[in-house]
């Protein structure tokens, strides 16, 4: 059966903080993949994001957790018929959860001695948090009013005997669900009927090997005299900072069912659209508030990944199973994204979920490095014929392209219109002395000064303009490239300059159009591309996967410098 599944994956950075901390005040902690990782239980990022449902949803679709249900119905009640008792409210609420719930419903031992001791009355609670829906307190409430009418609580007993009002009674707190029930779920324990299943949020983990650290901290008393050495107070707090891998997964038709308002209504769309979006905001935005005031630690994900699946849904923390080292100049989260780059595509490749029927993807990718540091999204288009156009990509993530399909006018076509492949396995088997086919288009350049320039002054960056002098552009950048161009013998030169290499230079185009008018500079753009086709021997593996991932030359946002190989024939 077809299902539909929301997986969303973020990866996070959190300064020094303590975000969620266990009964002794440390920050709570994992071993996975053999080593100690920070950890953030999926309870508190569960609160964090119900408290965040506050601004995004409206009150009246929000429910409330507690044990004091029989003072939230019997307040309920009250407003109803205001000439009830609170005492007797609280009775006849109480007898309504029982019946509804099979929970019980009674004043807590510690303060009955203590109703006993000073002669004060207290609410009966229930043994355990219950999750009740604004509408959910409301039929209660009705319910119980009706039965029990002027406070009757032995015609509410009868009244509930009879077997329609039993399942009046059950159908009050299993229809009507709020949207936050209907996602994060509610478990009865004396009636499992009653339980509600619904989002599942993972404990947030670390990327890397976290350590705690310690502050000690002192205070002074501001009407300490000179005289008077020592501080006030003296104290210290645990804390970790950690890049952190965090899941959830929202099986949408289960949602739609929580939330379809059950027996009483029709299913509606709408509220599991709302209650999606209020989730996905919520989710990717929240931050439990630990120790906010202390460490200020307010930030948001530097890279999201949301996927519609259609089977089951799947963490990628396996990813993270061999804990990620810091780069050469620190930080874990350039690397956390190439680690999820990497994994990704080959494991929905082996396990068949690529392709059509597959569901989508949807990116927020981290910010690139200036320093170009990172992989980047690289592009060319191909026209070896007039009546064929190719469009190559190459990406730390799986393209979604069905915004070009739907305007190239093919939304109907069988398939999604394109192919995609993982690429790591293929740069993985790039080994010293292959020799491959290869295309590249470039932007060759020089820098050169104005005939008025005076000493001292910028230069100014200038086409190349013959093929001769494009083709030594990149001979002087193939052995940083990680490649040679195979030399041709000397019986295959045709002629006397210019032809030492199995190289050769086509389609040079100038090229001229507008910025976008969201660019400050209103000047044109305006920039040469050739197309290199040739041979290539391997002489540094690990140097050509970089060029392969992250481009060569410049003009790369305008489809200049992605290389691309193929087996020699």
């Amino acid at each position: 059966m077809t299902r539909t599944i929301l997986d969303i994956h973020i990866l996070q950075t959190v300064p020094p903080s303590n975000l969620n901390r266990d009964d002794t005040g440390t920050p709570k902690s994992a071993v996975y993949g053999g080593v100690r990782r920070a950890r953030v239980s999926s309870q508190a990022w569960k609160r964090a994001v119900r408290t965040a449902f506050s601004e995004l949803l409206d009150t009246s679709e929000l429910g409330v957790r507690t044990k004091k249900v029989a003072e939230v119905v019997a307040a309920r009640m009250i407003a109803l018929d205001p000439s009830l008792s609170r005492p007797a409210a609280m009775e006849l609420a109480a007898e309504t959860m029982r019946t509804a719930t099979h929970s019980k419903i009674e004043v807590p031992k510690r303060k009955t001695k203590d109703s006993e001791s000073d002669g004060s009355e207290h609410a009966p609670e229930s043994a355990y948090l219950m999750f009740l829906s604004g509408r959910q307190i409301n039929a209660l409430a009705e319910l119980a009013v009706e039965g029990g009418k002027d406070g009757d609580l032995k015609a509410l007993k009868e009244f509930l005997k009879i077997k329609e009002n039993k399942v009046r009674a059950r159908q009050s707190v299993d229809t009507e669900h709020s949207v936050d029930i209907a996602l994060f779920g509610r478990m009865v324990a004396d009636w499992t009927d009653l339980n509600v299943d619904a989002a599942q949020v993972a404990h947030a983990l670390s990327v890397h090997t976290v350590e705690v650290e310690s502050d000690y901290f002192t205070a002074v008393d501001d009407q300490n005299t000179d005289a008077e050495m020592g501080a006030g107070m003296i104290g210290s707090v645990d804390f970790n900072s950690a890049t952190l891998y965090r899941y959830a997964a929202v099986d949408v038709d289960r949602l739609q069912e929580n939330l379809g308002t059950g027996l009483r209504d029709q299913p509606s769309a709408e509220p599991t659209r709302r209650a999606v979006a209020a989730f996905l905001e919520g989710f990717i935005t929240s931050l439990p508030t630990g120790k906010i005031n202390t460490f200020g630690h307010h930030t948001l994900p530097a890279a999201v990944i949301v996927k519609l699946r259609s089977r089951r849904p799947i963490s990628f923390v396996s990813a993270f199973e061999k804990p990620v080292t810091a780069g050469e100049e620190g930080g874990f989260l350039q690397r956390s994204c190439e680690r999820l780059a990497e994994y990704v595509p080959e494991l929905e490749s082996q396990y068949g979920l690529t392709g059509a029927g597959q569901g989508q993807s949807w990116v927020l990718p981290t910010p690139s490095a200036r320093d170009g540091s990172g992989p980047r999204v690289l592009w060319r288009v191909d026209r070896d014929t007039p009546s064929e156009t190719l469009l190559f990509i190459v990406s730390p993530a799986r393209p979604d392209l069905t915004h070009l399909v739907d305007q190239a006018g093919w939304p109907a076509a069988d398939g999604p219109g394109w192919n995609t492949f993982a690429y790591q396995q293929f740069l993985s088997g790039l080994t010293e002395g292959d020799t491959w086919g290869f295309r590249l288009t470039a932007n060759p350049v020089h820098h050169i000064h104005h005939k008025h320039s005076k000493e001292g002054e910028p230069t100014k960056r200038a086409a190349h303009q013959t093929p001769f002098h494009q083709m030594r552009w990149l001979l002087a950048r193939q052995q940083r490239a990680g490649f040679e161009i195979v030399q041709k013998s000397a019986e295959r030169q045709l002629l006397d300059r210019g032809d030492e290499h199995e190289l050769i230079v086509r389609d040079q185009r100038p090229l001229q159009f507008r910025r976008p008018p969201t660019r400050s500079s209103g000047e044109d753009v305006r920039f040469a591309k050739v197309t290199f086709d040739g041979r290539l021997r391997v002489t540094d593996p690990e140097v050509l996967r970089r060029t392969l991932t992250h481009g060569l030359g410049k003009a790369k946002a305008y489809g200049c410098g992605l290389m691309t190989l193929a087996p020699v024939r």
